[in-house]
């Protein structure tokens, strides 16, 4: 109740004041506000104001200019063009190089024949199966004390 009394004397208080400036030739529009008064629009004025200051702020203009550069230049299109040069590039590549990958693929199933001798794991088994099923003659190959029981070594005619 105080506090409304109180309240009260301040906003009579700044009618009068207003009242005086009025007379002295001050215009005060005449559905002014008193100024601790929740308006809506003091309340958006806080967000207008947050908004007003990211538009003037360097990061705000940095990134309006790459925005710009990015549509206005072909940065993006020459990005493109690189990247289908590049897939290009790696399927000659991954071409040209098939018979050495061929080769490799060879080289290591001897590897395998020729240090697993005596081996009873089935691994030659398998390596004697591949190299059989490429096509390459095993007559010579010494296997001795090997296992290549189960060993598909049909010649397949077509």
């Amino acid at each position: 109740m105080i506090k409304n009394r109180k309240q009260k004397s301040r906003n009579k208080k700044l009618e009068e004041r207003i009242e005086k400036l009025r007379q002295q030739g001050f215009y005060f529009p005449p559905n002014i506000q008193y100024p601790n008064k929740k308006t809506p629009e003091k309340e958006t004025r806080l967000i207008r104001r947050i908004a007003d200051w990211w538009e003037t702020t360097p990061i705000e203009k940095f990134l309006e200019d790459i925005e710009y550069l990015l549509r206005n230049s072909a940065t993006l299109e020459i990005i493109g063009l690189l990247a289908n040069i590049a897939l290009i590039v790696s399927l000659v590549t991954w071409l040209t190089e098939f018979e050495e990958r061929k080769e490799e693929k060879l080289f290591s199933t001897w590897s395998v024949i020729n240090d697993g001798k005596g081996d009873k794991s089935g691994v030659v088994k398998t390596a004697v199966e591949r190299l059989h099923k490429d096509g390459f003659s095993l007559s010579g190959l010494e296997l001795n004390k090997t296992n290549l029981h189960d060993a598909n070594l049909i010649v397949q005619y077509n």
